[in-house]
């Protein structure tokens, strides 16, 4: 689907609120969906960066907060340049070796773990850590842009 397509798939989906988290677009490896997605990127993987970014603005434009690019260490170590650079990166990485991603912003939110057990919800419980102090996560909720780029920038 085309960026406005999809924007206008999340919009008729999720109303805008201001309470809400900022939106989220799931980058999926390439190699899923019979192929076709991995096509798709070998084809012009700039072009998929920009679509990516382009529906991150329109997204930017309707929720007004500063949307999250999530994806495996896979995945978004697949997008060679910048284009996503003013978006929050939350990466599920489980591995130990170390983490490389695409382009120079760092991650604002880790999944480190699929299989936790919290008590009241039960085993195999996503485990995440956000990137910053609390300060840094009021303005993360808030979507006030790319938290820990800054936060490495200081």
């Amino acid at each position: 689907m085309s960026p406005k397509d999809q924007y206008n798939l999340a919009i008729s989906a999720v109303p805008y609120d201001k309470d809400l988290l900022p939106p989220v677009i799931r980058i999926v490896n390439p190699a899923d969906e019979k192929g076709e997605q991995e096509a798709c990127y070998k084809k012009n993987p700039l072009r998929v960066a920009q679509d990516v970014a382009a529906l991150a603005q329109l997204l930017l434009g309707h929720y007004h907060k500063t949307p999250v690019i999530s994806g495996t260490h896979y995945s978004l170590s697949k997008y060679p340049g910048e284009e996503l650079k003013p978006y929050m990166i939350w990466v599920a990485y489980w591995g130990t070796a170390q983490l490389k991603m695409g382009g120079s912003s760092p991650w604002t939110l880790w999944q480190y773990s699929g299989h936790e057990v919290v008590p009241g919800i039960g085993a195999n419980t996503e485990a995440n850590v956000f990137f910053g102090t609390e300060t840094q996560y009021s303005e993360f909720k808030a979507g006030k842009g790319n938290v820990a780029l800054r936060a490495v920038q200081m």
